[in-house]
């Protein structure tokens, strides 16, 4: 059994790049419903919803940028956190 320090060190290592997967999937997932958003506005069904929602593709893209920002490396880069 190696050393306790080395095996959770390991372990983060893991589980970051984990997330860098999971937030890299979920920002591609959200650029394409927010062109469905912006491109289906002929479509009733989204125009409806859109009407109800009117601040949705703006958090969405606030979202997205800091999903995007956090997610690639951006808080290391400012040398916050790891």
């Amino acid at each position: 059994m190696g050393d306790l320090g080395t095996t959770i060190e390991g372990f983060f290592t893991e589980f970051e790049a984990l997330l860098l997967l999971v937030s890299g999937s979920l920002a591609v997932i959200g650029v394409i419903g927010l062109a469905i958003l912006y491109l289906g506005s002929s479509w009733p069904l989204i125009s409806d919803w859109k009407r109800d929602n009117p601040k949705a593709a703006s958090q969405v893209t606030i979202g997205l940028l800091l999903l995007i920002f956090v997610g690639g490396g951006g808080l290391a880069t400012l040398g916050i956190g790891g």
